[in-house]
């Protein structure tokens, strides 16, 4: 018995640690994530006041790059949803409290309908990829990776967004589940 609570303890120690690591890590994808599209955003600002052509929420940069405002910030608050939502996650469990809440599944829920909105824009055809030319160099993000074109029909899925919102949706019951057992048991105890 003194055996099994010690190797619980070690494992506590352990998810603490791992929770403590992870948030670290998440908060300093969070930093690059906000300085690379805020690094976009200022970009396309700087060429939208020198005369760049804005066609349907693209802007159109020289040296063949453009930036699709739409999905920039569609993809940065998705990020960063997705960024906080995990650092959270690593928060509670760092402080040795259960990953699973009622908040935490909420979170999950709002990444898919985000996945969702993406979903619908890259089925639309709403935006583009942002390629950003400095120099030699060029930053290209493919807003919509997975887009399956039906046919001659001109119907386009973004399948891609369609599987991660159901993956989303799938992990937020799932959470939301295993936060009504952690109730539960903590309602016995």
């Amino acid at each position: 018995m003194a055996n099994s609570a010690q190797r619980i303890e070690m494992s506590f120690d352990n998810m603490r640690k791992i929770g403590m690591v992870l948030c670290a890590v998440l908060v300093l994808i969070a930093i690059a994530t906000i300085a690379v599209f805020g690094s976009a955003l200022v970009v396309a600002c700087q060429s939208i006041l020198n005369g760049a052509v804005v066609i349907e929420g693209v802007v159109e940069l020289g040296e063949g790059g453009s930036i699709a405002l739409p999905n920039l910030a569609l993809w940065a608050v998705l990020l960063l949803a997705g960024e906080f939502t995990l650092s959270s996650i690593s928060f509670d469990v760092a402080r040795r409290q259960s990953p699973f809440t009622i908040r935490h599944a909420r979170m999950i829920a709002i990444i898919a309908c985000l996945f969702a909105i993406n979903a619908v824009m890259g089925s639309l055809q709403i935006g583009s990829d942002l390629k950003i030319m400095m120099g030699n160099y060029m930053l290209s993000c493919r807003m919509n990776s997975a887009l399956l074109q039906i046919g001659d029909s001109g119907i386009t899925l973004d399948v891609g967004s369609i599987i991660a919102m159901m993956v989303a949706f799938a992990l937020s019951i799932f959470w939301r589940y295993g936060a009504l057992l952690q109730s539960q048991s903590d309602d016995l105890v």
